[in-house]
């Protein structure tokens, strides 16, 4: 099953380069999840990627190039852990690009998924090449069920 959330990148000429946002993964959200939990006994990340959505979500953006990092965190306030980084994607619409994951963070992901309740939270770092950068990119967690052996 695949998860994926949207991030914004709203940054002015005085803004940062990087801009970070973090969202709330609910497994439960999920019907193929939901309606199988009970009978899921691993869940292992198989593939994270991100995508550029929308390269102007306003006329002023001017940023071509864009790079970051993905985390992960059991609370909305809590320490996030890096995931994986991903660097030069171009800011064009579709533009994606897979990142290599961290394992050791990969298998504490697989934990927060099969916790009760099945949340975890999602935090993008976008940075680009200039400011003003105003787009849009999702990232896409692709894992693997496997069932219970009873």
């Amino acid at each position: 099953f695949s998860i994926s959330k949207t991030f914004s990148v709203h940054a002015t000429a005085e803004d940062s380069l990087c801009q970070t946002e973090r969202l709330e993964i609910d497994l439960m959200d999920d019907k193929g999840f939901a309606d199988n939990k009970q009978f899921i006994g691993k869940v292992e990340l198989r593939k994270v990627a991100v995508t550029v959505v929308n390269p102007k979500t306003d006329a002023s953006s001017i940023a071509k190039l864009g790079n970051g990092k993905v985390r992960i965190a059991e609370a909305a306030d809590g320490q996030a852990i890096e995931l994986g980084t991903y660097g030069d994607v171009p800011i064009e619409t579709g533009s994606t690009k897979d990142i290599v994951y961290d394992k050791t963070t990969a298998a504490t992901l697989s934990n927060l998924a099969l916790k009760s309740p099945n949340v975890f939270f999602l935090e993008a770092e976008g940075c680009n090449d200039a400011n003003p950068a105003f787009y849009t990119f999702k990232v896409d967690l692709t894992f693997y069920a496997e069932a219970k052996l009873f």
